[in-house]
């Protein structure tokens, strides 16, 4: 190897050591774009999925609880009093706020275990909304023994799938936070990656550069030398005898 490269010209010598410091550049670009691209790719799963997707959950269960204190205070209100109007609007409206970010959610879930529990919870949800509207729309019958009917409802069957939906709503949570955890771990693992491999593919290329220039150095300044060692002893008149051919 070092004979073939001490036979290569001066020209080719300098190509190989340009050419090997532009490869080393070009590692270090690409896997520099790679890394970026994936980190980025993980921040935007946690910040445009993960985070948005907590925060949706988290409020549509908000609503429903929202809607379950309005429901309950119905139960001991005058079916015919403002207060039991204001209440049946707040219960309507968290209703429908609930729906829509649980939609919201829906258009972001993409995970296998998301979409397996998303079908459970809407039937639940269906159900207790059944036995929840019972209630509330019975309250405007205004006999005692309907109230009593509906608070037992309230308080038996509606209450049991109201806690049903919620443990859904709670493994969606836990299922989203631990995915949001497993992007941050990933985008920091390949962070650290791509700092070890800069610093061995620069180091690398530094250490390579450094014996290149020692190299293709003494290749320039070698015959140099010597030519400038010829040209002297030409100018001392000691290159060696020269014939005479005067006659």
């Amino acid at each position: 190897m070092n004979r073939w490269f001490r036979n290569l010209r001066i020209g080719a010598k300098l190509t190989l050591g340009f050419s090997m410091m532009l490869i080393f550049t070009g590692v270090i670009g690409v896997t520099g774009y790679i890394s970026i691209k994936t980190i980025a790719e993980r921040l935007d799963e946690i910040f445009l999925v993960r985070m948005p997707s907590i925060d949706l959950i988290i409020e549509a269960d908000r609503d429903l609880y929202q809607l379950l204190v309005a429901e309950r205070s119905m139960l001991f209100t005058e079916n015919q009093s403002e207060r039991f109007a204001k209440l049946k609007a707040v219960y309507d409206e968290n209703l429908q706020q609930s729906q829509e970010r649980w939609g919201k959610y829906v258009a972001l879930a993409s995970t296998d275990e998301e979409k397996t529990l998303i079908p459970q919870f809407e039937k639940t949800r269906d159900e207790w909304k059944i036995l929840s509207q019972t209630v509330v729309n019975g309250l405007n019958l205004g006999s005692a023994d309907s109230t009593q009917e509906r608070i037992a409802l309230a308080f038996g069957a509606a209450e049991q799938k109201f806690g049903d939906m919620r443990e859904y709503l709670n493994q969606l949570t836990d299922i989203n936070l631990r995915l949001a955890a497993e992007a941050h771990q990933h985008a920091q693992a390949t962070a650290k990656k791509s700092i070890i491999g800069f610093v061995v593919t620069a180091g690398s290329g530094l250490m390579i550069g450094i014996g290149l220039a020692l190299i293709i150095g003494l290749a320039i300044t070698t015959p140099l030398q010597k030519a400038v060692g010829i040209a002297k002893q030409l100018a001392d008149g000691r290159a060696g005898p020269r014939e005479d051919h005067r006659t």
